[in-house]
């Protein structure tokens, strides 16, 4: 989705005033709303000492297991490609459970268990990895990801 505001439009003001009360970077926030929000960095799932498939997504590890490195059954593609949703292996199996049938992939969609990301949870991602993926700082403009994952008032 690499221009995502033209394929879905933008469903907030653009000009909303800042977000104060989310994380300081968009990652913060989709380590917080959804790998820790939809149970993916607990133990027995991404989290733990035996993390599935080597993926930590628990607090501090997550980034670094993620970013530009190469999904175990992702058929060469990165877990997370900076600039392109739609070759990052992690944006194609959580994007399978939102909207089945969009992408074919191994393994089973995600995340598992619990309910799929909503289309604004898979948006934001896909903003996040599209903006380059940064650890720190925030993806896209006027705190966009952080608006879609719902922690900034309307």
């Amino acid at each position: 989705l690499n221009n995502w505001g033209k394929v879905m439009p933008p469903l907030v003001a653009k000009f909303a005033p800042l977000c104060e009360a989310a994380p300081s970077a968009s990652f913060a926030a989709i380590q917080t709303v959804i790998f820790n929000g939809k149970g993916c960095s607990i133990s027995g799932c991404h989290g733990g000492s035996s993390p599935a498939n080597g993926m930590n997504l628990s607090n501090g590890r997550a980034y670094a297991a993620i970013v530009n490195v190469t999904a175990r059954a992702g058929g060469g593609l990165k877990r997370v490609l900076p600039g392109d949703a739609n070759n990052s292996f992690l944006y194609r199996k959580v994007a399978a459970r939102t909207n089945p049938g969009s992408f074919t992939i191994s393994g089973s969609p995600m995340p598992l268990t619990g309910s799929a990301l909503s289309a604004n949870q898979l948006a934001a991602l896909a903003l996040w990895i599209d903006s380059g993926a940064p650890e720190f700082g925030r993806a896209g403009e006027l705190n966009e990801v952080e608006r879609l994952l719902g922690l900034c008032n309307p």
